[in-house]
């Protein structure tokens, strides 16, 4: 993810080995199902959404038909599951996001408190020790950042978080 605070506007930038696509909040891709845009807000999980870079992830990607988990990796379910509950976190924040609610929203999702199917995967199996190794939030307007690293026993929601600034 970039932005430019100049211009108060932000971009995911997908990339693999061969292709890069710049995405903004408002670009068909950020729509197409079974994705869906949020006024003004980015997310990603560890998928890519624009059709050209998910095509080098998975082949076949609806999750309303049942064939899917015969056709596909049942590991993309996942993936799904956790893009709904940031979605869903990030829908009780619009225009309200800061620093520190940013982060702590991101905490909230990883620990599985937005979306019961996420929590469920996350508290019963290996995500609940794999969750994430850091996390983030930045504010380049004024230099501010917060963050939190995984250690060797805790996942990064559960660490202390870090205060920088960059200015």
């Amino acid at each position: 993810m970039v932005s430019d605070a100049n211009n108060n506007i932000g971009c995911v930038i997908e990339q693999t080995a061969n292709l890069t696509n710049v995405c903004m909040w408002n670009t068909t891709n950020e729509s197409q199902r079974p994705f869906y845009q949020l006024n003004h807000i980015l997310r990603r999980t560890n998928c890519f959404i624009h059709p050209e870079n998910a095509a080098t992830q998975r082949a076949y990607y609806n999750l309303k038909d049942l064939s899917y988990l015969k056709r596909g990796n049942p590991w993309w379910m996942v993936e799904w599951y956790r893009y709904k509950a940031i979605s869903n976190g990030y829908k009780k924040y619009i225009g309200n996001l800061d620093l520190n609610n940013a982060l702590s929203l991101i905490r909230n999702i990883y620990l599985g408190k937005y979306g019961g199917v996420i929590w469920y995967i996350i508290k019963n199996t290996i995500l609940k020790e794999a969750n994430s190794w850091y996390q983030w939030s930045y504010c380049p307007k004024t230099g501010d950042m917060l963050i939190c690293y995984a250690s060797q026993d805790k996942v990064a929601s559960l660490n202390p978080i870090n205060y920088f600034n960059f200015l």
